[in-house]
């Protein structure tokens, strides 16, 4: 558990990133010094990395969907690597129950998707597979913030 202010810090990062260290501790009426030092004890462990999040249609990708996926359990390790290194992975998740993976994948179009579907199965073992098609982004990264 983390204290109040370790969580206000994080709030005001979570909701602008770009936020000044300064900025953040006028708002919060912390000295600079503090939110400075709590920050790079934050880094790698609950800060993660730094990122952007992007708006997949401005930039061209029309095809955004959620894929749950299960393969065979000597093939697990193996489809795992693929799905991280694929140019079309957003996210890889693994997961537990009924599937292995449940993975965000990103296409221009829905050739390319269906390319990448037909590439999984020729590859894998596949032994159960769910297509979520994104339609609209209600929330997004927006918890503690």
């Amino acid at each position: 558990m983390i204290s109040e202010k370790d969580s206000q810090i994080i709030r005001e990062l979570r909701k602008n990133s770009r936020a000044s260290l300064k900025e953040i501790a006028e708002r919060l009426g912390l000295p600079s010094s503090t939110v400075h030092d709590k920050v790079r004890r934050f880094e790698g462990n609950i800060i993660e990395k730094h990122t952007t999040l992007l708006n997949f249609k401005e930039l061209g990708y029309f095809s955004h969907f959620f894929l749950s996926l299960k393969t065979k359990r000597e093939k697990r390790n193996e489809l795992k690597e693929f799905l991280k290194s694929s140019r079309y992975s957003n996210t890889v998740y693994q997961v537990n129950d009924k599937f292995d993976f449940l993975v965000e994948v990103v296409f221009y179009n829905l050739k390319e998707a269906q390319d990448f579907f037909d590439q999984l199965k020729e590859c894998f073992p596949i032994e159960d597979l769910y297509v979520h098609s994104i339609i609209d982004n209600v929330k997004k990264e927006e918890f503690l913030s």
